[in-house]
């Protein structure tokens, strides 16, 4: 008989039989008949094709037997004491002998360190998914392999950002690919089935074709049926067939998945050994009172579901794990690698969301009542997300990847970019992106806006860990970004050769639960102040390096330039001139400046307006930026306000004036920060650049009134508005009450001595007079040498 006759054709062939005995038999006979054919033709295929197509004794097992986890030695020991099935010992023979082997399996040297591979199943499984899956395992299948071990490799069903579970598959795409899985052709693979989510429909039935199950606590596997009304009889022989090939689940578990009309018991025998039992089984043995306890896992009018625990419990999942670094650990891997290319969204248009400056809860809001307006969210495939920002706000940003993290659900890209910096909390944001791409010296992490502590980073350790998961990023490299006091190093697992990342205490709970010294401890590090962009890469944190935006669009397939997020574009405007480096200070310059001159020469106008314009613009900007509130700009309004007073109401007092400067000044420094008192080095570095404005600020206002008084008096327009100061000659001349100056050259005599003020007789009147420095006697002869005003000077003659 050719191989091709082989209980791989018990479905067609079943399926033939169907029609042509249900227009002559009833449904339950049709069944019972099509169950003995294909006992019979599964007989005859391992008889015939069996040795030739390399079968082993479990696969080749009539499939119509109750078969479980349990070995037939462990089931005559009692239930407590039965162990788990452990993984596959690392030297396990393959399914087929050595002798069958590839030659290059047999001359490949052994790894140092043991490697597995993962592939991903989307749920629900299409004919394409299908397709690329089979033609990846089968790759898989020629890789030349370690003499006497079989390559393992890791089915992860359903991604994190994905919340199908598998309804809608359909039962053939389902069937093809559990057949290639138990099939002979991967008889040189492991293949694990890694359940992390719900899945239902005829998705689990690949699962059952597996070699080996993992589930993690939020995973089920059960509902069978969820997408047929009323299943086929057929179906259910092919699950069991399927099943049988494994062992893994019992028919009865699988037939309750199935039929809701079944119930679905946990049976403790009189011998203390347990198993699931159901349908007549289950009533034979309640009527023989062969049942010690009963456990009800599904109820009649429901199918069965078993979640991770009851999995685990019911020996069927050898471990539940909570990530693929511990599914590693279980099946005792080094790491893990992923042959597929990454999955792809279909791009063709997509918009550029900017992260510009502070995170602050209004701006998150607002890039989120934009992302999720009908303009930005309709025709949409990618997300650029470009980021530029110091952090700020550890909840919004939380919150901001949040989204990002799970944005693959709606069939949707969120790619990440950060070429300058993205310091503090604003990692998480640029994290939650896949891909995510980096400058090669941007700065990631480390010290940002917000000063968090040790104990801010706790209460969002259980965000970070979801986050992390669902970007598929390394957890404490996030978390020890965040936090500057976490010690994170380097390990090596001693047995395997794995490398990680992690904590000591992470790896002395672990070490403590597993009651083994695995983990060898390598080079620290430092987290504390940041990353680039080259060592993100290295670390696992980031997908690449991209050095431009171009770079970024091509890496995700997109051909078309994205266009902008909506928003006002008066308001992108504003916050694009914030983004200038230089240009808040300009505008403080040029604002104190004006305000000064226009408090030097009130009624000028256009230097208030100037004024007013500057002011308005850099606040607006902080705003925007995230740096400003109402309190800041309340305060540098109050400080105006009591300058105006300190000129024009109460002068000379001071007080108001004192006050209304440092209150203006203030103003500036917290519109330019969003701390008041600096914690870590950003915010030291920040302060600096706050200080140094305000003193720009100050050495404006002085030179605003230089220029005032050097410029205004030879403009046309405001030259009217000027005093010009009067000549000094006409002031002293306008200043005299009497004109002595015809006295000058005339004689006279001294009426008396002048010592050297006196009086003297000139012509017919008596003048007082001032001798130039000499003495002279009363009666002698003088002449007037100059006069000042009514200052006569004299000298006596000789």
């Amino acid at each position: 008989m050719p191989p091709a006759f082989s209980r791989y054709n018990t479905a067609s062939v079943c399926l033939t039989m169907r029609a042509m005995m249900r227009s002559n038999h009833s449904p339950w006979r049709a069944s019972l008949m099509l169950r003995l054919l294909a006992t019979l033709l599964v007989g005859v295929g391992f008889c015939v094709g069996g040795p030739t197509l390399g079968w082993s004794n479990q696969e080749a097992e009539n499939p119509f037997v109750e078969a479980n986890a349990q070995a037939p030695a462990e089931k005559q020991a009692p239930a407590d004491t039965n162990p788990a099935p452990a993984a596959e010992p690392d030297n396990a023979a393959p399914v087929a002998p050595a002798a069958q082997a590839p030659r290059a399996a047999q001359a490949a040297p052994a790894a140092q360190a043991k490697r597995g591979y993962v592939l991903s199943v989307p749920l629900p499984i299409t004919v394409e998914a299908g397709n690329q899956l089979i033609d990846r395992l089968k790759s898989l299948a020629k890789k030349p392999l370690v003499v006497g071990e079989r390559q393992i490799v890791l089915l992860e069903f359903g991604t994190p950002d994905s919340s199908q579970d598998g309804t809608g598959t359909e039962f053939e795409e389902a069937l093809r690919l559990a057949r290639v899985i138990s099939g002979p052709e991967l008889r040189n693979l492991r293949i694990v089935a890694f359940v992390t989510k719900p899945v239902r429909g005829h998705a689990v039935l690949p699962i059952l074709a597996c070699d080996q199950l993992l589930v993690t606590p939020q995973a089920s596997v059960g509902d069978a049926s969820a997408d047929d009304v009323d299943p086929d009889p057929s179906i259910q022989l092919l699950y069991e067939s399927i099943a049988a090939r494994r062992g893994l689940f019992p028919q009865s578990l699988v037939d309750a998945m199935l039929n809701p009309g079944l119930e679905l018991v946990q049976v403790t025998e009189l011998d203390g050994t347990r198993r699931l039992v159901s349908g007549e089984e289950l009533d034979k043995i309640r009527a023989a009172g062969e049942s010690l306890q009963e456990s009800q896992l599904s109820t009649p009018g429901a199918t069965a579901i078993l979640d991770g625990n009851a999995l685990r419990q019911a020996r069927m999942a050898s471990h539940q794990v909570q990530s693929l670094e511990e599914a590693a650990d279980a099946l005792r891997i080094a790491a893990w690698e992923r042959p597929e290319a990454t999955t792809r969204v279909k791009v063709e248009n997509g918009t550029l969301v900017e992260l510009n400056g502070n995170v602050t809860t209004n701006r998150i809001r607002r890039i989120e009542a934009n992302l999720a307006s009908p303009a930005n969210h309709r025709d949409t495939d990618a997300w650029i997300v470009v980021i530029d920002s110091p952090g700020g706000s550890l909840e919004d940003s939380m919150r901001l990847a949040s989204t990002f993290s799970v944005v693959a659900q709606d069939q949707r890209l969120a790619a990440g970019w950060v070429q300058t910096e993205a310091l503090g909390d604003s990692i998480l944001i640029a994290a939650s992106c896949r891909p995510f791409l980096v400058a090669s010296d941007a700065r990631l992490g480390g010290p940002g806006a917000q000063n968090l502590t040790p104990q801010d980073v706790r209460q969002m350790q259980e965000a970070i860990d979801q986050i992390a998961m669902d970007a598929n990023r390394p957890a404490t490299v996030l978390a020890g970004l965040l936090d500057p006091e976490l010690k994170v190093f380097h390990y090596t697992d001693g047995k395997t050769g794995r490398k990680r990342i992690a904590t000591p205490e992470q790896i002395a709970r672990e070490e403590e639960q597993d009651q083994s010294e695995r983990w060898s401890q390598g080079d620290p590090i430092d987290l504390s102040q940041g990353i680039s962009g080259a060592q993100a890469v290295e670390l696992g944190l980031a997908d690449g390096i991209a050095e431009n935006l171009e770079a970024v669009t091509a890496e995700i397939g997109l051909k078309n330039e994205p266009r902008r997020l909506s928003d006002r574009k008066i308001v992108r405007a504003v916050e694009w001139l914030g983004n200038r480096p230089f240009l808040p200070v300009l505008l403080l310059m040029i604002g104190f400046m004006t305000f000064s001159m226009e408090l030097s020469a009130p009624g000028l106008g256009v230097p208030g307006f100037i004024s007013m314009l500057c002011f308005s613009l850099f606040f607006w900007m902080s705003f925007l930026a995230g740096t400003a509130e109402w309190l800041e700009l309340v305060a540098f309004g109050l400080g105006v306000i009591f300058i105006l007073i300190e000129i024009f109401v109460v002068p000379g007092v001071g007080v108001f004036g004192l006050g209304g400067l440092a209150m203006l000044i203030s103003g500036v420094v917290l519109a330019s920060q969003t701390f008041v008192i600096p914690r870590n080095p950003y915010q030291y570095a920040r302060m600096s650049e706050t200080l140094w404005m305000v003193i720009a600020s100050c050495v404006s206002l002085v030179a605003g009134v230089i220029l005032l008084r050097l410029l205004l008096p030879n403009t046309k327009l405001f030259g009217h508005l000027h005093l010009a100061a009067p000549d000094g000659d006409l002031v002293e001349q306008r200043e005299q009450l009497v004109h002595f100056e015809h006295l000058v050259g005339t004689t006279g005599t001294t009426v008396t001595a002048l010592r050297p003020a006196g009086k003297a007789r000139i012509g017919d009147n008596v003048y007082a007079v001032v001798s130039d420095g000499s003495a002279i006697n009363e009666g002698e002869p003088i002449t007037v040498l100059e006069v000042h005003g009514n200052r006569i000077v004299v000298i006596g003659e000789e």
